[in-house]
């Protein structure tokens, strides 16, 4: 009984094998179809590549021709103008919060300006302007040199 199971498995190993072999000879074969495949379109790109050159160029210059063109640059100039107006809020109905604030900030430095220079008489100064007079003596005292451990009576 030993034999005919030992003999089953090499029957089935050898199956396998095969079935691995046909296997991979039909992906070898898909392989050389696909390169065959691939050749065939590398060499039919070359035949026409010379005339996709030339008109893809001819396209190129008539794309760059309009790019530089005046027209172009009047028109993409508007568009920019047109999107900062837009972005300033000049086409909203209201008015934007920048005006409003230069306006306000505006109304108060007037409102300053004009109280700071019309100060009512009824106020009394809290400052007043004092001379201060420093005067140094001659005298006949000489000098002495301070520290911290000299004490002065």
């Amino acid at each position: 009984m030993d034999t005919f199971e030992f003999n089953n498995v090499k029957v089935e190993k050898a199956k396998a094998i095969l079935r691995y072999n046909r296997l991979y000879n039909i992906v070898k074969l898909f392989h050389l179809i696909d390169f065959c495949l691939t050749l065939i379109f590398l060499l039919w790109i070359s035949a026409q590549l010379p005339l996709a050159v030339k008109i893809s160029g001819k396209y190129f210059r008539i794309l760059l021709s309009f790019f530089v063109s005046p027209l172009f640059i009047f028109l993409l100039c508007n568009a920019i103008v047109i999107a900062f107006l837009a972005n300033s809020g000049r086409f909203s109905n209201g008015e934007p919060d920048m005006f409003k604030d230069f306006v306000i900030h505006s109304e108060t430095n007037v409102n300053f300006t004009l109280d700071s220079s019309s100060v009512s008489e009824t106020e009394t100064s809290v400052y007043e302007d004092r001379k201060i007079i420093c005067g140094v003596e001659k005298s006949n005292t000489i000098p002495i040199e301070v520290t911290d451990d000299t004490v002065l009576n």
